[in-house]
């Protein structure tokens, strides 16, 4: 029950946070909105209207790549929202969702680190609640938006320490990342540095790597 009080929390607020932005789902945003717009508008035009996989965009510089382009988003989890909402909308909503599936992701991660609900909370509102998410969404950097992704990733790595059942979860939502390279980058060096230190302070680590001089020391 708890756990659903805080979803439930986590969506309230994310809708009254991201309120100014979506208060028309019809008003496009400024700088990169009318990009990110149109290559999802072009990609659900594709699959829709003429039932192929996206391909070719014949629509920009007299023709460009575009399930190649390092901006396509047809293998993220933000296209299923374009898909069924439209390309305007659907990115729109689909910030809102993310939103709070980043704050649920952020929680549960401070909670399996220890923390008390409290710290945990705080922990969440810092990760999705700063201008790192919200400033680049509000000028289109869609792209971005998997950055929400990361504390599951590490959630369900740390998570499978214990069970390793676990690492196919991680893995899974890693590959997600994987659709927008930046996001994957980050997350790849988070987990690099956690696996580090926690190699380190592991003497089982240490004990492995020189079991002779570990026994002398």
């Amino acid at each position: 029950m708890k756990n659903i009080a805080f979803t439930t929390l986590f969506v309230i607020i994310s809708i009254i946070y991201l309120f100014p932005l979506h208060e028309s789902l019809q008003n496009i945003g400024p700088n990169d909105w009318d990009f990110m717009v149109f290559h999802n508008g072009v990609q659900r035009e594709s699959i829709i209207k003429y039932n192929q996989l996206p391909f070719w965009n014949p629509y920009e510089c007299g023709g460009n790549v575009l399930f190649a382009h390092p901006d396509t988003t047809i293998f993220s989890t933000i296209f299923l929202f374009v898909l069924i909402f439209g390309e305007l909308a659907g990115l729109k909503i689909a910030i809102i969702a993310h939103l709070i599936i980043g704050m649920i992701g952020a929680f549960f991660l401070a909670k399996e680190l220890k923390l008390n609900n409290l710290a945990a909370l705080t922990v969440s509102f810092t990760f999705m609640l700063s201008s790192t998410y919200i400033a680049r969404q509000a000028v289109g950097h869609t792209v971005y938006m998997n950055m929400v992704l990361i504390p599951l990733v590490l959630l369900f790595y740390i998570k499978s320490l214990k069970d390793k059942k676990n690492i196919i979860l991680s893995a899974i939502i890693l590959a997600l990342t994987l659709t927008e390279p930046y996001n994957f980058s980050f997350t790849i060096l988070i987990l690099g540095i956690y696996s580090t230190i926690s190699a380190i302070m592991n003497k089982n680590f240490l004990q492995d790597l020189h079991p002779t001089a570990w026994k002398m020391a």
